[in-house]
């Protein structure tokens, strides 16, 4: 609720902050919550897979990010 960092989240510009609540439901934002955590889940696995070899790892954070920076 920082108003300073209102322009570093564009896309959530039309929330009001007021009426969101524990009981507020959005299926967009559940699907993009469940797309980071597989996300974070996929990574975690192949450190563990190969904890002296995160190239993967970063290699699928790096394109995920890239992914997010052209939408």
């Amino acid at each position: 609720q920082n108003p300073d960092n209102k322009e570093k989240y564009p896309k959530l510009k039309n929330i009001d902050v007021n009426t969101v609540n524990a009981a507020t439901a959005d299926s967009g934002f559940e699907t993009v919550a469940a797309n980071y955590l597989k996300v974070f889940d996929d990574v975690i696995t192949t450190v563990e897979e190969k904890p002296g070899d995160v190239s993967d790892a970063c290699s699928r954070l790096t394109a995920v990010g890239k992914m997010h920076r052209t939408k």
